[in-house]
């Protein structure tokens, strides 16, 4: 089964995300969305197109939250 992973970097107002595969090419250059909820449509939207374009892929997140907490 192929694997896929975002890495995202949280900070306040915004997210950066970049998608990688397991060989750690890159399957999506870096992209920031805000913390709104045209942000949060726009990943769903990405995010469902990894599994249009690879329906039997499994997909991994990880976050980084930057900032002082």
């Amino acid at each position: 089964m192929k694997e896929l992973f975002i890495g995202s970097d949280v900070s306040k107002g915004y997210c950066d995300f970049i998608i990688l595969d397991s060989d750690e090419n890159i399957v999506l250059e870096n992209f920031q969305l805000d913390d709104t909820s045209l942000g949060h449509n726009q990943l769903k939207k990405i995010i469902d197109n990894v599994f249009v374009k690879n329906p039997e892929v499994e997909l991994y997140v990880a976050l980084e939250s930057t900032g002082g907490y």
